[in-house]
């Protein structure tokens, strides 16, 4: 990714920083939500919108990372089959490893 925002970033030079948060929720009610969100030197950059399975900039250097994500239709299935099912998958099992300790009181 970070070869990938430096070729759209007008900093080409010296050290940067690409953070990438992946997650996904289990809630009370059996509703799950997995989200992407990833920010570049500290600042929110670009998230995908789980409802509209579209990518939101939160820069203007981010539209072109945008564009080139979104006409990529294996990248697309890539992140709804993670946010859909390998998150919470993943989710549950790690809970079921930690399930005695996170239920001691």
């Amino acid at each position: 990714y970070d070869v990938l925002v430096q070729n759209f970033h007008s900093q080409n030079e010296g050290l940067h920083t690409w953070q990438a948060v992946l997650g996904c929720e289990l809630r009370e009610d059996g509703s799950q939500e997995g989200y992407f969100h990833y920010g570049y030197d500290g600042m929110d950059f670009i998230s995908f919108d789980k409802e509209t399975f579209r990518w939101v900039t939160a820069q203007p250097q981010a539209q072109r990372v945008k564009e080139k994500w979104e006409d990529d239709p294996r990248w697309f299935q890539e992140n709804k089959h993670f946010l859909e099912d390998t998150c919470i998958v993943l989710m549950k099992k790690y809970l079921s490893y930690g399930k005695e300790a996170l239920q001691r009181t």
